[in-house]
């Protein structure tokens, strides 16, 4: 077992033998002085490392920790990051798509996320696919750009079969 691990289950080896002991020794004079003892074998457990010469592994455990702590915090980070856009997205594509379809417009909606400068992720592409007219699609540039702050530049039509329609053989 590593020093760092050891040297916790010291302690909680030693703070469960002191539970116990507190707990089986009756109300007198003498669990006084097994208070003190048992208070001496926890100090004497905490400090073991500095005392037995281990306090070099220790620290370079505390800090192999630290390191691999750090590398986890940021890989839970990007991996949240990307759920968050990825949600965003969806519910991004569910509003765009509800609204056309509201609209008589049937398509289908790609919505592109990324995080700005203040950590928020926000839409920053749209892409709508099926058969849309030129009055539909002004139709839906104006919602997009109104409801997510996007320029003309960030929302694409691609024409594609009518969607829900089989291309056929």
């Amino acid at each position: 077992m590593s020093g760092l691990g050891g040297w916790l289950l010291s302690i909680t080896a030693a703070a469960l033998l002191v539970g116990v002991l507190e707990a089986m020794l009756p109300e007198s004079s003498v669990k006084g002085v097994s208070r003190l003892g048992c208070g001496l074998l926890l100090f004497l457990v905490l400090i073991r490392p500095l005392l037995g010469g281990g306090y070099e592994t220790l620290l370079e455990e505390l800090h192999s920790w630290q390191r691999e702590t750090a590398e986890e915090t940021e890989r839970l980070n990007q991996v949240e990051t990307s759920l968050e856009e990825t949600i965003i997205a969806e519910e991004t594509a569910a509003y765009i798509q509800a609204e056309a379809q509201a609209q008589g417009i049937s398509c289908t909606v790609t919505v592109a996320c990324a995080q700005n400068g203040d950590g928020l992720t926000l839409p920053v592409a749209v892409e709508l696919g099926g058969v849309i007219q030129e009055a539909q699609r002004e139709a839906l540039r104006t919602l997009i750009q109104s409801a997510f702050g996007l320029s003309e530049e960030d929302i694409y039509f691609t024409e594609t079969e009518e969607v829900g329609q089989d291309a056929g053989p």
